[in-house]
């Protein structure tokens, strides 16, 4: 009904893999218990290392062979070496950006308060149009203070009212 079973993998120049006499396959060891030493371990057996599986025959551990350095690319002659900068040190590679405070509201009259527009947000929907004045958010409609309204925000300027004039203000 199943698959047949895979043929066990071989290792070329080992030992073939058989189980010895009485093997049945299980493991019986109590927990805690360190593993008997298996002859022909690289590790000697050692408590806390892996086995070897049976029937495989481990080499024995060499030493990696180093790996030569690879050759030097000649330079023309007349050509200067490359040379790296170093690098600067660590309070100067941050940017620091001033702070230039936003100017204030001009185009309106002298005796007009002082406005400063931070910015703003324009939306065909009436609803959701913003604009920061001296910090504070405000929509169409709302009174800033001495007598300056808010009548529209547009998508880069909003239009004041103060003493009955309209005044077009880019922010």
């Amino acid at each position: 009904m199943g698959a047949p079973a895979a043929a066990p993998a071989t290792v070329p120049g080992a030992a073939p893999a058989v189980p010895p006499p009485g093997a049945t396959g299980r493991v019986e060891r109590s927990i805690g218990s360190t593993p008997p030493p298996v002859p022909g371990s690289p590790l000697g057996g050692q408590p806390g290392t892996m086995p070897a599986p049976r029937g495989f025959a481990v080499p024995p551990a060499t030493a990696p062979s180093p790996v030569p350095a690879p050759a030097p690319v000649p330079v023309p002659p007349g050509v200067p070496p490359m040379t790296v900068p170093p690098a600067p040190p660590a309070a100067a590679r941050v940017p620091v950006l001033p702070t230039v405070p936003t100017p204030p509201v001009t185009g309106l009259p002298p005796d007009a308060p002082k406005l400063v527009i931070n910015g703003g947000v324009y939306s065909p929907r009436r609803e959701h149009r913003i604009v920061i004045v001296n910090g504070q958010i405000v929509r169409e409609g709302a009174d800033l203070g001495s007598g300056v309204l808010l009548e529209q925000i547009r998508p880069t300027s909003v239009v004041l009212a103060f003493r009955g004039t309209r005044y077009n203000v880019n922010y």
